[in-house]
């Protein structure tokens, strides 16, 4: 998986046909997604309600476990 630090207002570009733009930051980010009317577009939780979670989403999230253990343990320790 790709981890990306933007900016609001940058953007990807995803194949020819998908552009994914950061449009606001703040307490939450919000993207505007422009891609073809026959290509599926869901948020994570929607997907997940049928199909399997990606296995590059299940790493990444077990990475996030870790790194907040370790900040835990840290804090802990002082």
């Amino acid at each position: 998986m790709l981890v990306l630090a933007v900016k609001q207002g940058d953007y990807l570009v995803l194949g020819e046909d998908v552009v994914v733009q950061v449009a606001e930051i703040g307490n939450v980010i919000r993207l505007a997604i422009q891609a073809p009317k026959d290509m599926p577009v869901l948020r994570g939780g929607v997907y997940e309600e049928t199909y399997p979670t990606p296995p590059c989403v299940v790493r990444q999230r077990r990475k996030l476990a870790e790194r907040q253990e370790e900040d835990r343990f840290w804090y802990l320790s002082k």
